[in-house]
């Protein structure tokens, strides 16, 4: 039987879910370009169940663009919140290639995902807050 459009929103808020905690554990244990990786695809997966949600359609877009995928959505979120997304964008897209993730594991610290967190954290709320 196929799956209902809530089930797909459920299917990628738990994936979600479980992606924040690995990268919070992955930030604890020092892994910084994993887990900025893991809090990109965390919001990504929380995007895709707002799409959803918008949509209702079950199948997202298949794009890792954070930007794109909020802009074809009913979200509100403030410039601060839309720039944090394409930072966010980058971290995915640094953090799949050998080279990128070595520039990356040079530039970003602890402290550095850290400053940034609460924001991402409030954008996350945010998103939750509009699913059923």
């Amino acid at each position: 039987m196929p799956m209902t459009i809530q089930e797909h929103i459920q299917y990628w808020k738990k994936s979600s879910e479980s992606d924040w905690n690995a990268a919070c554990s992955l930030l604890e244990s020092r892994y910084i370009v994993q887990a900025l990786f893991f809090f990109h695809l965390s919001i990504e997966k929380l995007l895709k169940a707002n799409w959803i949600f918008d949509n209702e359609e079950s199948f997202p877009p298949l794009t890792h663009n954070l930007e794109s995928l909020f802009a074809q959505t009913e979200i509100n979120l403030d410039g601060n919140q839309i720039d944090l997304l394409k930072l966010l964008t980058t971290w995915n897209i640094e953090g799949r290639y050998q080279d990128y993730r070595q520039k990356l594991a040079r530039s970003y610290t602890k402290e550095y995902v850290q400053e940034r967190l609460p924001k991402v954290e409030e954008i996350r709320q945010c998103l939750l807050e509009r699913l059923p």
